[in-house]
């Protein structure tokens, strides 16, 4: 995948955080099962679990590998480390809130269940379009990066004032790129996440009962909130731009 992306040195980056792949699926699974009970309660805890293991550990191990005199790569894979090591933590806890939960709650058996065959059979149809749907930003920026850096490494042929290595400067315009305006641009979509999560029962309840006069309030309710928050985001980030880069940015 480095070497796709023309930077080999961004694989010592891609390893520490390689055993996510499992542990998100096993948070995720999990915090889907409290937010089909409206019990948003656990999914907030790991969350932030998760979010002061990536910034207390990360910046911990950042600082003492560079601390230690390593190289740009290394010292940026040891800062993902925390990454990872913040979605164990909320592993961690997610599994144990699943079984503290499991043990305090009687569920009665039907009549007639389901088979385990009808079960799957469902899972996989519901589960393959939104896997497929909540993929495509991501292999976007997959192969945002691997067209954009490579176009910026041949855009960067002829000006040496930066470095005698044009793939320093190929990386260092497109680390602009992705650590602000893209920061930036994600900061909204952040903040309006939780209101998608949270509605996602409450939708799912009024439909399987029929009600569709709630979910559509739901809904029209969820998308002016929404729109609160957006559209004054989408105008200032328009208009103040600079301003605001220069602000969170101003050591650069």
């Amino acid at each position: 995948l480095a070497k796709m992306t023309e930077s080999a040195e961004l694989a010592v980056c891609i390893k520490p955080i390689s055993p996510i792949m499992f542990f998100i699926c096993l948070v995720s699974c999990t915090r889907g099962y409290f937010q089909g009970n409206q019990n948003m309660i656990p999914t907030a805890v790991s969350q932030v679990i998760e979010v002061m293991g990536k910034l207390g550990l990360g910046l911990f191990a950042g600082i003492f590998a560079s601390k230690q005199g390593y190289s740009a790569p290394v010292v940026a894979s040891f800062a993902l480390s925390g990454v990872t090591l913040g979605v164990i933590l909320s592993a961690v806890y997610m599994t144990f809130a699943k079984a503290v939960a499991k043990r305090d709650r009687e569920v009665g058996l039907t009549e007639n269940p389901r088979s385990g065959k009808a079960i799957a059979k469902e899972l996989i149809a519901i589960a393959i379009p939104i896997t497929i749907s909540s993929s495509i930003m991501s292999m976007t920026s997959v192969i945002d990066s691997m067209l954009a850096v490579k176009r910026l490494n041949e855009a960067c042929i002829g000006i040496s004032y930066f470095s005698e290595n044009m793939s320093d400067l190929a990386m260092a315009i497109y680390g602009a790129y992705m650590a602000k305006s893209v920061t930036l641009f994600n900061l909204p979509a952040t903040i309006v996440q939780p209101f998608a999560i949270s509605i996602i029962p409450a939708i799912s309840s009024a439909g399987a009962k029929g009600n569709f006069e709630d979910l559509k309030k739901t809904v029209d309710f969820t998308f002016r909130i929404v729109s609160v928050v957006c559209l004054p985001c989408a105008v200032g980030l328009g208009v103040l731009a600079k301003p605001i880069i220069s602000l969170l940015f101003s050591s650069n």
